[in-house]
């Protein structure tokens, strides 16, 4: 994600280094729709991350099955595609008009401040935010246990 949206940035800002004209319309729609998700799909593939490296500190699992291993590859394709791929038809509620160019930053999509957006589009981030901060905040409880039972192994012999 973090490719997708600074290669998109990058192409926006050769594309419309000192100029406002805009050649070709679908690429400028793809350009602000990927601007929009990509912060999103950022966040929720750090959650899918923070959540397998806290099942494993926790040490749950010793051993996974094909299924097991199947199910967790589903779940991360339905967290880190699904979520950011079902706010683009989402965002289009809250979009007032098409684009916004800027010079020397290319196309972006509006959005209109209002209470639907904080729902639609703001209320995402925030929680997969809070979500992840949970799930490192575990990670550093189970390292710092993990850390402390290995000292205590090392001082008893």
């Amino acid at each position: 994600w973090c490719f997708v949206g600074l290669f998109n940035k990058g192409v926006n800002a050769l594309a419309f280094n000192h100029r406002l004209n805009i050649s070709w319309n679908f690429g400028c729609d793809v350009s602000a729709v990927v601007e929009r998700i990509w912060q999103l799909g950022l966040c929720c593939s750090s959650l899918c991350v923070l959540q397998r490296l806290e099942s494993i500190a926790s040490l749950r699992q010793a051993h996974s099955t094909y299924t097991d291993r199947r199910r967790r590859v589903c779940f991360d394709i339905a967290v880190g595609l699904g979520i950011p791929f079902l706010q683009i038809p989402l965002f289009f509620v809250v979009q007032p008009y098409r684009l916004d160019v800027v010079e020397d930053l290319g196309c972006s999509a509006p959005i209109y401040n209002s209470v639907p957006a904080l729902f639609v589009y703001y209320f995402w981030r925030l929680f997969v935010s809070v979500l992840c901060s949970i799930y490192a905040a575990l990670i550093l409880r189970w390292f710092i246990l993990r850390r402390l039972q290995f000292s205590a192994a090392l001082s008893s012999q």
